[in-house]
């Protein structure tokens, strides 16, 4: 909400006009809708917690899953940077780590999609306050729906997740009195 008129919320200024979306190809979907919208390649990334098996393996080989999490992130941050890419990244759920990303990705115009969350997710709340496009909850099919390198337009408006890149207006989702 706004400080100033408690009953104008601010959303991201984007979204995918109409026109561009009729005869695109839903590849994922989420009753949680989100904010904005994002397009890039696809980028994957498991936490740590989220990898088989996990709470079974020796501290040893937890650190050194933690240290690959590390190395993906970063690579990603470089990639992105370097290159000013636009990029999609899934992952299971967003943690306090993916925070240095979702500031990427909102300056290149990326998004997130989560397997799991809802409205009051990590992913979500931190999403609203970054102004970053994140749709949370697509489910565990979105890993099979969303591969590597796939160029994909993510809608949050409507909780979408479309194949190709599709015109994102930045003038869409400007101030809506409730």
């Amino acid at each position: 909400y706004s400080r100033r008129d408690p009953h104008t919320v601010y959303q991201p200024r984007t979204g995918v006009p109409v026109e561009s979306l009729r005869g695109a190809e839903v590849l994922a979907a989420s009753r949680e809708p989100g904010r904005g919208a994002g397009r890039g390649a696809v980028r994957v990334i498991i936490p740590p917690l989220d990898q088989p098996g996990y709470d079974t393996m020796t501290p040893e080989r937890q650190r050194e899953v933690h240290d690959r999490f590390d190395r993906e992130r970063e690579q990603l941050a470089r990639e992105i940077l370097e290159r000013q890419l636009q990029v999609v990244l899934v992952t299971p759920m967003t943690t306090p780590e993916f925070v240095a990303l979702m500031r990427l990705l909102r300056q290149f115009g990326g998004a997130i999609v989560t397997a799991r969350g809802g409205a009051n997710s990590h992913g979500a709340i931190v999403g609203r306050e970054m102004n970053v496009s994140v749709l949370v909850g697509a489910g565990p099919a979105v890993f099979e729906q969303l591969q590597p390198d796939m160029e994909v337009t993510v809608e949050a408006n409507i909780g979408r997740v479309f194949k190709g890149l599709l015109l994102i207006d930045p003038n869409m989702g400007e101030n809506v009195d409730t």
